[in-house]
């Protein structure tokens, strides 16, 4: 990570209050592209009781269906998953299947914990202590926001 993003992600999480008064602009929202991921989605909608959009929206946020996608916080794979989070489910995050199916049982988990798909998808984020404490930045409001209004896309 650069200087440049710490200093982005400093502003956009120490001044939420502020950034959240911003007007939203309207976009035009292009189809969720999975290069190859749908048969995942499938097994991982079954196994996890979520909707096929939902997860199809969240690996699409995530990692635009890059199945070898590392962030710079070193979060893995479609649904990027952070390798505890991996070693938790019991997942490689590697394998492009388990990490889709392991993520999207977390997301469901995190669903039930919460009661809301906003504050799961915050949570999936950001991390669940940080919504359980309150603590949740503008980066995190953002992916809730990109992940729903990716959903609502139709096929």
């Amino acid at each position: 990570m650069n200087i440049k993003n710490i200093i982005v992600s400093i502003a956009l999480c120490g001044f939420s209050a502020s950034l959240s008064s911003l007007p939203v602009p309207h976009i035009t929202i292009p189809k969720p592209h999975l290069a190859g991921i749908p048969e995942y989605v499938q097994i991982a909608a079954k196994k996890s009781g979520l909707s096929p959009k939902l997860i199809e929206a969240v690996v699409h946020v995530e990692s635009r269906g890059k199945v070898d996608a590392v962030s710079n916080a070193g979060a893995i794979g479609p649904m990027q998953l952070m390798p505890a989070t991996a070693k938790m489910l019991h997942v490689n995050p590697w394998n492009a299947k388990q990490n889709v199916i392991g993520g999207s049982e977390y997301l469901a988990r995190l669903i039930k914990r919460f009661g809301s798909l906003w504050l799961a998808l915050e949570a999936f984020n950001t991390g669940p202590t940080n919504v359980a404490n309150g603590n949740v930045c503008q980066q995190a409001v953002k992916y809730a926001t990109d992940v729903i209004r990716f959903e609502s896309v139709e096929s």
